[in-house]
């Protein structure tokens, strides 16, 4: 202190005065303990947006890691092009609705074959184009038939497991005596035109 007040004169009045007047000791201390306060609200405040930047680094973090990498959707894209190629492979294709009719019967006609019914009939329906598909339509054809149970479980085995998707819409089955009359009505998509 003695070598401040050989410098700063007018320190030795300042601390003289500090030490004598009460009033003047209250104030500084008072005006310390504001900006202790203020002080302590402003690190309150940085502390509180600290906290928050972090959190939401955390969050933005997490969401990062939960990110899987370009080797898992490349997969992803492969299994499921994958996919769309084994549907299209189950479309049939045939140059006009006409040609669609006759494929679909001669393999109906295949599948069911001259020995397995007593009594047949097969009908085909137009094609009925889908609504929002280009090229695309589903082509219906309805049998009536008796077959014995093994020709019919044969049948649907085949339909089954024929190369082309063959959907079986609606099976009815009634026994007779020797026989079993059946209606099924079976549909399969067609892809028209020059898409053929």
């Amino acid at each position: 202190m003695k070598y401040l007040s050989e410098r700063i004169p007018a320190l030795d009045e300042v601390l003289g005065e500090f030490s004598d007047n009460r009033r003047l000791r209250v104030g500084v201390w008072f005006a310390i303990f504001l900006l202790a306060v203020w002080m302590s609200l402003v690190l309150s405040d940085l502390n509180s947006a600290q906290y928050k930047k972090t959190r939401e680094l955390a969050f933005e973090l997490d969401s990062l890691l939960e990110i899987e990498s370009a080797e898992v959707w490349k997969g992803r894209l492969d299994q499921t092009n994958g996919v769309v190629e084994d549907i299209k492979q189950g479309f049939w294709r045939a140059d006009s609705e006409g040609l669609a009719m006759a494929k679909l019967q001669a393999e109906v006609e295949k599948l069911i074959g001259a020995e397995f019914s007593i009594k047949r009939k097969v009908k085909v329906g137009s094609p009925q184009w889908l609504d929002g598909v280009d090229s695309i339509a589903k082509v219906r054809i309805q049998i009536s038939a008796n077959f014995t149970s093994s020709q019919l479980l044969k049948f649907l085995g085949d339909v089954t497991l024929s190369q082309r998707r063959l959907r079986v819409e609606r099976l009815t089955i009634r026994k007779s005596s020797r026989h079993w009359s059946t209606e099924i009505q079976l549909s399969a998509l067609f892809v028209l035109g020059d898409t053929a």
